[in-house]
């Protein structure tokens, strides 16, 4: 999951969509009340939509669910209280239970959320989304081999995430981590012998799945060799998203992008400490093959087009690297 925030104000053109194209996101949630002004120049509403997909090919979505109410911005630019304005935003999208209205395999492929103020210090944009759905207190619990109770409700399938419900922030319980054992039994749960069998033999040249396919969108395979990782820059300076290569049993070659965050982060953490993306890369295949069970979660984003292929399809990425020993020493995103 990737979530991105801008604002449009003190902004050109250009700088606003060089930062969008450098995202790499698929998505723009529009979250602003007023986004019919004409204070907001080239970013109104139906003027976006069409240079969104124009010039950068990111989808623009309206989601007023997700704005705040004007007595809230007017209350605040009387008394400057910050922390009065997120207490009242975040009981707002509480009431409103915008998890029901919001499809999660938008966050998959990579969101931006769209506001007026230039920074996101005193804006609403990142408050509803940086700790509400992660921590209890301060306490990380939606995690890699956390234990979490929590009510979940059906949501709108959009294939092929036919796994898809939802769930309420506030009903959240922290049970703590699992132990090795406990984490590898629910992996093993999901295991199956190949990744052209997590399919069900809807497997598009080893690679992608056809749009409105009906077959699950998550799986986990074990029993593979890790053959190499790379790293691709983004468009961001100084952040690369890894590849890795790997055989499963039927020895065929798999080179996915890695979506897993935590991986992710460590990633960019070693590139930055050991100041070489070939040696950071050297380091993490040597843990990962020495690793005694290794474990890789593959799954599906939302249908895109591949600008290499010119198909539109979902395509398979690696989305969890579970190794026993664990190759993070427990360690998750956030610590990185």
């Amino acid at each position: 999951m990737t979530i991105y925030t801008i604002g449009f104000t003190k902004k050109s053109a250009e700088e606003f969509f060089e930062a969008l194209r450098r995202s790499g996101a698929r998505h723009l949630l529009d979250i602003r009340l007023h986004n019919m002004s004409q204070l907001a120049g080239f970013t109104k509403r139906d003027d976006l939509r069409y240079f969104l997909r124009q010039i950068v090919n990111i989808e623009y979505r309206e989601m007023p669910i997700l704005a705040p109410e004007d007595s809230f911005l007017n209350e605040y630019r009387k008394t400057g209280n910050w922390a009065k304005f997120e207490q009242s935003y975040l009981e707002l999208i509480r009431q409103r239970q915008v998890e029901r209205h919001i499809d999660p395999a938008l966050f998959e492929d990579g969101v931006v959320l769209l506001c007026s103020e230039a920074e996101p210090n005193h804006c609403h944009r990142p408050t509803g989304v940086r700790r509400r759905h992660l921590y209890i207190g301060d306490k990380l619990a939606i995690r890699p081999r956390a234990k979490v109770t929590f009510d979940l409700h059906k949501v709108p399938i959009k294939l092929p995430h036919i796994e898809n419900l939802g769930f309420d922030p506030d009903s959240i319980e922290y049970l703590g981590l699992c132990a090795d054992s406990e984490w590898e039994r629910v992996l093993q749960a999901s295991s199956f012998s190949t990744v052209e069998d997590i399919y069900d033999g809807h497997l598009k040249e080893h690679r992608w799945i056809e749009p409105n396919t009906n077959v699950r969108s998550l799986g986990t395979v074990s029993e593979v060799q890790i053959e190499r990782i790379e790293f691709e820059p983004l468009k961001i300076p100084g952040h690369y998203k890894p590849r890795l290569t790997f055989r499963d049993m039927t020895d065929w070659p798999f080179p996915l992008p890695v979506s897993d965050l935590s991986s992710r982060n460590f990633a960019n953490y070693e590139i930055k400490r050991l100041g070489s993306t070939l040696t950071a890369s050297k380091r993490m295949l040597v843990m990962l093959q020495g690793a005694g069970r290794l474990y890789l979660r593959i799954g599906l984003p939302g249908p895109w087009l591949n600008p290499n292929t010119g198909k539109v399809g979902s395509w398979m990425q690696v989305t969890g690297i579970y190794s026993f020993p664990d190759y993070l020493g427990g360690k998750s995103f956030a610590d990185f």
